[in-house]
């Protein structure tokens, strides 16, 4: 897992805090994700990316984003998961809106 190597430790810093040689150990993790995959061969590139990334954590309810909200943030699931829903109109006036689950996600 990430924090077996420190590589949470890492990411709770503020990217502007850390090093190069830190934003390389994220990079060499990140790599063998299947979405990294395609930057492997471009380690500058990744450490540019691991400078960046920050670590998010969401509590069981909580909303990560909203339809409508600008798409300028990119997610990895590392740990738990994650239920996409959508809120739709009811079939019963005045009733509230109801949230139909679209996918559940876990990491992997």
């Amino acid at each position: 897992t990430l924090d077996t190597d420190g590589i949470v430790g890492i990411l709770e810093k503020p990217g502007h805090e850390r090093t190069t040689l830190e934003a390389r150990k994220i990079a060499n993790t990140i790599k063998e994700f299947p979405f990294f995959q395609m930057l492997a061969d471009d380690m500058n590139a990744l450490v540019h990316l691991c400078k960046r990334i920050t670590i998010q954590t969401i509590e069981k309810g909580q909303y990560l984003f909203r339809k409508g909200d600008l798409g300028d943030v990119f997610y990895v699931l590392y740990e738990g998961g994650i239920a996409i829903t959508i809120f739709t109109p009811n079939v019963v006036k005045g009733a509230p809106d109801v949230e139909k689950l679209l996918k559940l996600l876990h990491k992997g």
